[in-house]
């Protein structure tokens, strides 16, 4: 899942915030252990493992790469998180 501008996200060559990325994380996986993984690149993580999830916050779009959300109906907290970004 995606919010903001992925292409020019991805153009741009910004810095990723990883402190945005877990604060991310956390707000969709509430009471969660989260636990900071290796830096890694899109094309590996595009389909993480169970119970793994990936996040990158980069200046104009949020990537998450979560098997789970991608085949579940988004729960209502995710939903408000998404609420006026653009997807």
């Amino acid at each position: 899942m995606a919010f903001g501008d992925v292409r020019v996200a991805l153009t741009s060559r910004g810095e990723p915030d990883r402190e945005a990325a877990e604060t991310v994380i956390r707000a969709l996986r509430p009471g969660c252990a989260i636990e900071r993984a290796d830096d890694s690149t899109l094309a590996e993580e595009l389909y993480p493992a169970d119970g793994m999830a990936y996040v990158a916050v980069l200046p104009n779009a949020t990537i998450v790469c979560d098997r789970e959300l991608a085949t579940i109906e988004l729960p209502p907290h995710v939903r408000e998180f998404a609420a006026g970004r653009a997807r």
